[in-house]
């Protein structure tokens, strides 16, 4: 009988999850959310991860919440956290610049990092609302 392996992951300061994950064998910084229904990849992350797409290959929308988003379905040959590996992942990337960083502590768009800007906290949303 197969037995389970378990990676714990702790909440960071401000209740998210992060850890560091191998994508196709490179690492990639991920925040966890354990409601997601697919993986999904920022386009300068999915090229990290040697995961390289076109125009035409964003044939699929998603609804999030800052409205409808063009992404890009692929597959992942594996994505391991901690020694825990999962092969041949369903995931979706994102169109280039589509999702920004923006602090809550501070507001900013920019480079705010939490050296600079303590506590950092980030959310995201897309340029199309992103004004400044």
């Amino acid at each position: 009988m197969a037995r389970g392996r378990t990676v714990e992951i702790r909440a960071g300061a401000h209740g998210h999850y992060f850890a560091s994950a191998e994508i196709n064998g490179r690492p990639i910084d991920v925040l966890v959310d354990s409601g997601a229904s697919i993986v999904a990849l920022t386009y300068d992350d999915a090229q990290r991860a040697g995961v390289y797409v076109r125009d035409g290959d964003y044939t699929q929308r998603v609804s999030t919440a800052n409205g409808l988003a063009r992404v890009a379905p692929v597959v992942l040959d594996r994505v391991s956290i901690g020694d825990i590996t999962v092969r041949n992942v369903p995931a979706a990337v994102t169109e280039r610049g589509a999702w920004r960083r923006r602090c809550s502590a501070c507001r900013s768009w920019a480079g705010c990092s939490a050296s600079t800007c303590a506590p950092a906290r980030w959310s995201c949303r897309s340029d199309a609302s992103a004004g400044g």
